[in-house]
């Protein structure tokens, strides 16, 4: 193999063929395609496909996540070498004898022009050259708190230094993942709060607690209330609140009432007839 000396690598334009308004767009549309449903792992890998197919030349571009309390990562992006993606996938082998720490956990961008004049991580190196790979640019992924979540990391199929250029753009994959990683934290913890407050819910089963949207339609019905009210939430969702009040009370709109106390006041405290599924009424306070 020959080698280039760092001073004869070739200069370049940006090796990504695309500029900075084109890859916000695709940004936009990533995130776009994760709020419509699709999963952070799959947006990640076709954003990377999406790069990778406008770079001029041969271009590897992966998400190496992880944290600094973890010895594996986890590789999101399948255009690697299949023997080189193997020694770095999670679950294969210690990170410390292939892909070097300091590519995934430096709070700083790390740029390797040459694989080949490598001096330290003689494993990885060797594995990297045998599949065909010259150069590496890493760039941080960090939290809004700091944290570092891993590094966008791209492979290139021969020997370059990034141009200023090339490092806008590197850092703009990078927020990228940042940005569909918070989302999907988030939309974790959301889920998370929705799983205890179920769990709350159902296991209140003294007390029959109702939720109802503004028009007073049924759209949840815990526990407690099949057994004082006698129907299942099955046979109660969809329907009007209204079918627990007394004729009476309906017809003098006292549903209405309590529904605009509530909205205003956060409650609507009183003690009346309500109806059960049998048609038996019975005195119970509400709130």
């Amino acid at each position: 193999m020959t080698r280039l000396s760092k001073s004869s690598l070739p200069q370049h334009p940006t090796v990504f063929g695309m500029d900075i308004v084109t890859l916000l767009d695709w940004q936009e549309e990533a995130l776009f395609e994760f709020d419509s449903g699709k999963s952070v792992l799959k947006v990640l890998v076709d954003f990377a496909r999406r790069c990778e197919k406008a770079a001029r030349g041969k271009l590897y571009i992966s998400f190496v996540l992880g944290s600094p309390n973890q010895r594996m990562w986890q590789v999101v992006g399948d255009s690697l070498p299949t023997e080189y993606r193997r020694h770095i996938e999670a679950g294969e082998s210690p990170h410390s004898q292939t892909l070097p720490e300091r590519f995934v956990l430096s709070t700083e961008p790390v740029f390797i022009p040459d694989i080949a004049f490598e001096p330290v991580s003689t494993a990885w190196r060797e594995v990297a050259l045998a599949n065909g790979l010259r150069g590496l640019w890493s760039w941080p992924i960090r939290s809004g708190s700091g944290q570092t979540q891993g590094a966008v990391v791209c492979h290139l199929s021969e020997p370059l230094t990034p141009t200023d250029e090339d490092k806008n753009l590197l850092a703009l994959v990078a927020q990228t993942a940042r940005l569909l990683l918070h989302r999907q934290n988030a939309l974790n913890t959301m889920k998370d709060a929705q799983e205890r407050h179920r769990q709350i819910f159902d296991s209140a089963t003294d007390f029959a607690i109702i939720a109802t949207d503004l028009n007073g339609v049924i759209t949840d019905w815990n526990e407690g209330a099949c057994r004082v009210l006698g129907w299942t939430g099955h046979e109660t969702l969809g329907f009007r609140l209204h079918r627990i009040f007394t004729p009476e009370d309906v017809a003098a709109n006292q549903p209405e009432a309590e529904m605009r106390l509530a909205l205003q006041a956060g409650h609507s405290p009183d003690e009346r007839w309500h109806l059960r599924k049998s048609g038996e009424r019975f005195m119970r306070p509400g709130r």
